[in-house]
């Protein structure tokens, strides 16, 4: 969008240079003891008197411009080549435009100028034609006019808005003094809390600690019972190994002497094998089943063994919990003691302060009494004299009286 009538360059002949020069360095000195320091930022904004426009200036260089085919003359239409501008962050490139011929106008185009601090940027005007320059002057010397006015009515606003902020920052001081107290206080109740926070951590962490001390010794004794029952297995498991070698040595030496008995008798061995072999299946069948009788009675016994333990374990966990509810209920009554104690003596304290307070109260009334009544007894034997100086002039007119009504 170009930019309006009111914001556009012109030059100007050297006596209105100077004048501008002038009002230029009287603003800028109104406007820096005024307005706080700004930071340093990568875009300067340069506000120009009787110069009427807006500068920006930029560290960072703008970029080539882009190659545009022109497009074709149009009659009462100037063309307005396209530039880059900046929007505060970055360099945008904005595309050319037909603009509206003005007669006796020329358009000066937007163009970026190196200076020794940046890049300036200058915006696009419509500038009058050379041979114009008596008019020109004159309109240049009633806009420098106007604007003489405009900058001594902003020079009576920004007094004005001056000694605002000077009260403003009364009030911001007295502010920041009480929020430092306030501030302070705080810190005080902070430390405090974390002075509170820090001994009930510590009480908590001995408390635990002892708590993890009594688990570390149950979970060793848990420990060594486990170990113990496995040793225990372990042996019972050996003892059966061996039980059961011993029966296969038994059967492996019963056949090899029944193998040499085949060769002796023949016939008597068939009759005898077919009842041995009824005996050793029938004693096998009785080992097994004894076997099996044997584990089931084991494994009952482990079994009644570890529920026992169970129990045993259960019932001593309720023991410790309920000494440890014994001793947080003897604390709490402890606790609920020392604060009925302590609310006891805060209530004979305040009974005595009150006790006190009244005794003060009546002594006060009687010397308030007392002073009354003496001021009472001046005032009245100061009112004595003039009661008996009005009585002796009340009689005395009486006697006048009848003396002249007789």
């Amino acid at each position: 969008m170009p930019p309006s009538p009111a914001m556009r360059a012109h030059p100007l002949p050297p006596p209105l240079r100077r004048l501008r020069l002038g009002a230029l360095t009287l603003f800028a000195a109104t406007v820096f003891a005024i307005a706080p320091e700004p930071s340093r930022a990568g875009v300067n904004v340069d506000i120009q008197i009787g110069f009427p426009g807006v500068f920006i200036e930029v560290f960072d260089p703008p970029p080539p411009p882009r190659v545009v085919v022109l497009p074709a003359p149009r009659r009462g239409y100037v063309w307005r080549p396209g530039f880059w501008e900046w929007d505060g962050y970055r360099h945008v490139w904005i595309d050319g435009v037909w603009l509206r011929e003005r007669p006796g106008y020329i358009w000066v185009p937007e163009r970026w100028v190196y200076i020794d601090r940046g890049w300036r940027f200058a915006p696009g005007r419509w500038d009058h034609h050379p041979h114009d320059w008596r008019g020109e002057q004159r309109r240049e010397y009633d806009r420098w006019r106007h604007e003489r006015e405009r900058w001594n009515h902003e020079r009576v606003r920004w007094e004005r808005e001056r000694e605002d902020r000077e009260r403003d920052r009364d009030r911001w001081e007295r502010e920041h003094r009480e929020r430092q107290r306030e501030w302070q206080a705080q810190r005080e109740r902070a430390e405090r809390e974390r002075d509170r926070d820090r001994e009930r951590a510590e009480r908590d962490r001995d408390h635990r600690e002892r708590e993890r001390e009594q688990h570390a010794r149950e979970q060793d004794q848990r420990r060594r019972e486990a170990q113990q029952r496995e040793h225990e297995e372990q042996r019972r498991v050996a003892q059966e190994r061996e039980r059961g070698e011993d029966q296969r040595r038994q059967q492996e030496a019963q056949r090899e002497s029944q193998r040499r008995d085949q060769d002796r008798q023949r016939q008597e061995a068939e009759r005898r094998d077919r009842e041995q072999a009824g005996e050793q299946r029938a004693r096998e069948q009785q080992a097994r089943e004894q076997q099996v009788r044997e584990q089931e009675m084991r494994r009952v016994a482990y079994e009644r063994e570890r529920q026992q333990n169970e129990r045993q374990e259960g019932e001593r966990r309720q023991r410790e919990q309920q000494q440890q509810q014994q001793q947080q209920e003897q604390q709490r009554r402890e606790q609920d003691r020392q604060r009925q104690e302590a609310e006891r003596r805060e209530r004979d304290r305040q009974q005595q302060q009150l006790a006190e307070r009244r005794d003060m109260d009546r002594q006060h009334n009687e010397r308030r009494q007392q002073d009354w009544d003496r001021r009472e007894r001046q005032q009245e034997a100061q009112r004595q004299p003039d009661r008996q100086e009005a009585r002796r002039d009340h009689q005395r007119e009486q006697r006048e009286h009848h003396e002249r009504g007789r």
